[in-house]
């Protein structure tokens, strides 16, 4: 819901998205299947005709309330990665984020 509230929104999303494929280049040695599909990138970097003209806003945390730091969006999500996401914990070619201590 977030990512459709303005164009800005949108293109930082995508944005976001090119980055992680790139991270995941770097640290795996290969290249996400996102990627692969071609068309399907192309298809995301046209924003959509429909979506509002605007500023970017603030980031709408998308979790359980138990993760969630007051109105901080990237506290809550740190705190979400820290507690709920552990099993995801694995570093490769990166030290651990210090927020993650």
């Amino acid at each position: 819901m977030w990512c459709r509230e303005t164009n800005n929104n949108y293109t930082w999303l995508f944005c976001h998205l090119v980055g992680l494929c790139r991270e995941y280049t770097y640290r795996y040695g290969k290249v996400h299947k996102i990627q692969q599909t071609q068309d399907f990138m192309t298809m995301l970097e046209l924003l959509p005709t429909n979506i509002p003209v605007g500023h970017l806003t603030p980031v709408t945390p998308a979790m359980a309330e138990e993760y969630l730091v007051g109105k901080d969006s990237l506290a809550s999500y740190r705190n979400y990665y820290k507690q709920g996401k552990v099993h995801l914990h694995k570093w490769t070619k990166r030290e651990m984020p210090e927020w993650m201590v």
